[in-house]
């Protein structure tokens, strides 16, 4: 079973009878609706130097006035933290990482990097209104995504997890001697979830 990190992290922020039912609604489905594909897309559009015209019509396109109003309230605050940040890119570097032996996997795919004279900072965003992310969590995304890409291109980048519902960005700074025993916990205890429920 695979899900996304931004999906995983909110997972690992139920609790257990929640989490219950949200790996049984994914055992049960086809596929999974992204509620927040224009917020990618325009954020795409806006590092793509694209108008805010263009922008606006994106985060308009769904036919949702929950998802458009979401997604235009994140990506405002996208604007807010780094609407002055120069030396922005796209990132295309996807990777599935799986944890137990034909156990569950967590999608890596940071949206954007930062190059400044410290180095590449490298960015996946969060954009859940609920369950609100905590540092804790923000920290363990960190850690997930450093131990996902440390033999990668990008092993010297630093990684970033951006809570554009609450405006606030979570790095490895936050990582402290916990964090790795919580998330290989999570991982373990989610990981025994599935297999009970398949």
């Amino acid at each position: 079973m695979k899900f996304s990190l931004s999906t995983y992290i909110k997972l690992c922020l139920l609790d257990t009878g929640r989490q219950i039912s949200e790996i049984q609604k994914k055992l049960s489905s086809t596929g999974g609706f992204d509620f927040y594909w224009t917020l990618s897309k325009a954020i795409a559009a806006y590092i793509d130097g694209k108008s805010d015209d263009e922008i606006n019509d994106i985060l308009l396109s769904s036919s949702s006035p929950s998802q458009q109003t979401y997604n235009t309230a994140a990506y405002e605050n996208f604007i807010k933290r780094f609407g002055k940040k120069k030396n922005m890119s796209i990132l295309n570097k996807k990777k599935t990482n799986t944890f137990f032996t034909g156990g569950i996997a967590i999608v890596f795919d940071p949206l954007f990097s930062i190059e400044d004279s410290s180095g590449i900072h490298v960015y996946s965003i969060w954009a859940n209104q609920k369950p609100e992310l905590t540092q804790k969590y923000g920290a363990v995304a960190c850690y997930l995504q450093r131990e996902a890409y440390k033999n990668s291109a990008l092993a010297n980048s630093k990684f970033y997890f951006a809570d554009l519902a609450a405006g606030r960005i979570y790095s490895e700074s936050q990582i402290t001697n916990s964090t790795s025993i919580i998330a290989k916990t999570d991982l373990k205890k989610i990981n025994n979830m599935v297999s009970d429920l398949e």
